[in-house]
């Protein structure tokens, strides 16, 4: 049974897989790929000097775990700079997936959805703008003179003293059809990898 592809969101430092060396090999298929296919797996993997990996992994503060030896830990940022466009410093980095649009369905299709704003204190309200008009320029969203839809925000502290604008949507997500979302079991996952 072949299920949808869909997204899954982890909970932070959440442990979903062990890597042990197996004891015995049942058995070994050799995987076949066409050239166009080859070609757009072929990253070009060039070795960067240590210098410029350690002032990489310094620009985008990634939290090494200290227990890596010193050429672990080359060789992992090495494989993060050849990707490095996959990872976001800020806003400006995000990128919009046009690949797939989300069709959601409501339980009603006469209802809208209106929240009054809640309170915020004027340097909150400030920050809150701050941050929208910086999702616009960057065009992570666009201006709407509708309020038919309207969701209320709210901002939360950071460890490093900034604040984070938090959308309240559950008003919104209350009037949706659920997407029920079979995740596939284990057991079926390694007899699909297994059978290639």
């Amino acid at each position: 049974m072949l299920h949808k592809p869909h997204s899954v969101v982890l909970k932070k430092h959440i442990k979903i897989a062990s890597v042990v060396p197996p004891n015995s090999i049942a058995a070994i298929q050799q995987f076949q790929m066409d050239d166009k296919e080859q070609d757009e797996m072929d990253v070009p993997c060039q070795e960067q000097s240590v210098d410029v990996l350690e002032d990489f992994a310094k620009t985008y503060k990634f939290d090494m775990n200290p227990d890596l030896t010193s050429e672990q830990r080359l060789a992992v940022l090495n494989v993060m700079y050849q990707y490095k466009s996959v990872f976001a410093r800020g806003l400006q980095d995000v990128k919009i997936f046009r690949g797939m649009q989300l069709d959601l369905d409501l339980k009603n299709p006469n209802v809208k959805s209106y929240t009054r704003q809640y309170p915020l204190s004027e340097a909150d309200a400030d920050e809150v703008d701050r941050q929208i008009q910086q999702m616009c320029e960057v065009g992570l969203v666009r201006e709407n003179s509708d309020c038919s839809w309207n969701s209320p925000v709210f901002v939360v502290a950071k460890k490093d003293n900034t604040k984070r604008m938090v959308v309240d949507l559950r008003k919104v997500n209350a009037l949706l059809k659920p997407i029920i979302t079979l995740l596939p079991k284990i057991d079926e996952l390694i007899q699909q990898i297994t059978a290639l």
